[in-house]
């Protein structure tokens, strides 16, 4: 029997890894087997984002801004007592009084009367945004439509509604803490 003495193999071993490690070369051969799918995959993904942005009918936002500045909501006297010992702070309004005043049944049937917005109040509200800035009494009310002028034109009936029916609450707050201080 003859020994044969075993030269350099020509298949090389990968060196020994951590148990949790993958090398590289296995991801470019995955890469290699898959192509196909991969790039099927990525051309079938772009046709669905330049369909979606095709088929997306656009919409415009306008932005307005509106001071809503605090009023006190009654004189710091209660109905009956005209020498209270315990006299109440005059309580202002909150800016979420006001968001609420943007959002009013009230406020939305005049934007629901101009033309595009002919939708229910459910849907006009998510059409109307309203941020305000902390530490400020500035609403910043911006309206959706579908083109630039209507969201303009949208913005600018639901400012002048809000103004209105804030004019309104308050005018008859007012006249009620007068009455107040008059049976006084």
């Amino acid at each position: 029997m003859n020994k044969r003495t075993l030269g350099p193999s020509s298949v090389q071993a990968e060196p020994p890894l951590a148990p949790d490690s993958i090398p590289v070369t296995r991801f470019a051969g995955a890469v290699r087997r898959n192509l196909t799918a991969l790039v099927i995959a990525v051309l079938v993904g772009a046709a669905l984002g330049a369909a979606k942005v095709a088929l997306t009918p656009a919409t415009y936002t306008s932005q307005i801004s509106v001071l809503a500045p605090p009023v006190a909501l009654h004189p710091g006297i209660t109905i009956g007592s005209a020498l209270d010992l315990n006299p109440r702070n005059p309580r202002e309004t909150t800016m979420d009084t006001e968001a609420q005043l943007v959002w009013s049944d009230e406020v939305l049937g005049e934007l629901a009367k101009q033309p595009g917005f002919d939708a229910p109040h459910d849907e006009l509200r998510e059409r109307v945004g309203l941020t305000v800035p902390t530490g400020t009494h500035v609403l910043t009310i911006a309206v959706r439509a579908g083109t630039p002028a209507t969201a303009r034109k949208g913005a600018e009936v639901v400012a002048d509604a809000y103004l209105t029916l804030r004019r309104q609450v308050l005018g008859r707050i007012q006249t009620r803490n007068r009455e107040a201080l008059e049976q006084n």
